[in-house]
């Protein structure tokens, strides 16, 4: 009875150095894990970026060709009209 308990101690001991060392482990997965998400998150910020300066840069066109169409058909801005 008292060897088996002796035992038992034992495996739990080997379990808690086994858990122990395991957890820095599992931490570093955790940390690698979060990089990821973090470098994917980034590159998406990087395409919004670029796709709303692409827009804005198509506003700009579209408005100097309305602006354009406006001066060629003689239309004059009425008061309280937008810029």
């Amino acid at each position: 009875m008292r060897r088996r308990a002796l035992n038992i101690a034992a495996r739990g001991s080997a379990q808690t150095r086994i858990g122990s060392a395991a957890a820095p482990l599992e931490f570093g997965r955790e940390i690698a894990r979060l990089d990821a998400r973090r470098r994917a998150l980034v590159e998406l910020m990087d395409r919004l970026r670029a796709s709303i300066a692409f827009d804005e840069a198509q506003l700009v066109c579209v408005r100097a060709k309305l602006e354009e169409l406006r001066v060629a058909m003689g239309i004059q801005d009425e008061p309280g009209d937008a810029p």
